[in-house]
């Protein structure tokens, strides 16, 4: 036999004793063991938790975010909606999120190819919705929010966007609500498997009648906190709804808070039940920080709607409620309703 037929067979039975090897390491436990697969659903075997204590653990998450300090992330957003004339509109793109208690919230959303597309702001006088393909403003205040005409005038409301954060405490009675009325074991919400408790949420209507207003699912399993929250119109009809998902802890930058950091969803889809209007938000690098220096000395981000350039078209959606700008809002209870 020639020398190059010996290499030959050696090789051939170098390759024929491979498998057995391989499978003499799998009897003898050699191989890396497989995670566990993730459960899809959490069962819960204990007593539901006293309505006192389901509160107290969301509000407990909120005030770990304080005032002056401020929510900084990167955004990936996916959005639309149709316009009274039946166009579309969409607000797909990355951008950044700013948020700062109470009702401060900016978030500005880019397209790799086409610049700027959206700005969606708040502060504590106005909110606002700036798309820049269309060169269109639609503005007005938050006294005025609570009117039904303004809301439907909005395509997309800060304020939503900002309940949905989970970062505010649940309504209370000084904020015009009765309630909550309390559901221990509520199912398991729509887009999760996990065991849900509900919070429903009263208006007074003024004539000795009440309607449900707002319902947040609550988690029944860790971290506790809030999944969902459904908003109702004055017929009891879901009027939009905010799935959030993926919750978890955000960044801590230079010390400006103690641990534990404030959980929040980082998947956040708003949908408003009677339209086609959605809004879809992924948050990465979430965290809390100080006040930027800019903020600092420019003040929170503003719209000025005299300073709106010429060829754009700037609507106050509240602008026939202008006696509200130098007034305080009513404390008396709508006859509809606060902003569903």
């Amino acid at each position: 036999m020639s020398d190059q037929s010996v290499i030959a067979s050696r090789r051939i039975g170098a390759c024929m004793r491979t498998p057995l090897v391989l499978a003499a390491a799998l009897l003898a436990g050699c191989t890396q063991p497989k995670p566990p697969p993730r459960p899809a659903y959490r069962p819960i075997t204990s007593k539901p938790e006293p309505l006192e204590t389901v509160v107290a653990r969301v509000n407990a998450n909120a005030d770990r975010m304080p005032a002056g300090v401020q929510l900084s992330a990167s955004v990936v957003v996916e959005g639309g909606f149709f316009d009274e004339d039946g166009k579309e509109h969409r607000l797909d793109g990355r951008g950044s999120l700013t948020f700062r208690k109470p009702n401060d919230l900016y978030v500005r959303i880019k397209h790799d190819l086409g610049g700027v597309v959206a700005e969606i702001g708040s502060n504590r006088e106005r909110f606002w919705l700036s798309l820049y393909q269309d060169k269109v403003i639609r503005w007005g205040r938050h006294a005025n929010l609570r009117r039904t005409d303004v809301r439907k005038d909005l395509s997309i409301r800060p304020d939503q966007l900002i309940a949905a954060l989970g970062l505010t405490r649940l309504p209370t009675p000084s904020d015009g609500y009765i309630g909550p009325s309390y559901i221990a074991s509520g199912g398991a919400a729509p887009h999760t498997l996990d065991p849900q408790c509900v919070l429903q949420y009263l208006w007074p209507l003024g004539d000795g009648r009440v309607r449900i207003d707002r319902e947040y699912s609550i988690s029944r399993v860790e971290p506790f906190l809030t999944t969902r929250i459904v908003s109702k119109d004055s017929l009891g009809q879901n009027s939009w709804e905010a799935t959030l998902a993926d919750l978890r802890a955000v960044g801590i930058e230079d010390k400006v808070i103690e641990p534990p950091a404030p959980i929040l969803p980082h998947r956040i889809h708003l949908r408003l039940s009677k339209e086609d209007r959605f809004l879809g938000l992924e948050l990465a690098n979430a965290r809390i920080m100080p006040v930027t220096s800019r903020i600092r000395q420019k003040g929170w981000p503003d719209l000025d709607p005299k300073a709106v350039p010429k060829d754009w078209q700037c609507i106050q959606v509240d602008a026939k409620y202008q006696e509200t700008k130098t007034t305080r809002p009513s404390s008396k209870p709508s006859t509809t309703g606060p902003a569903s």
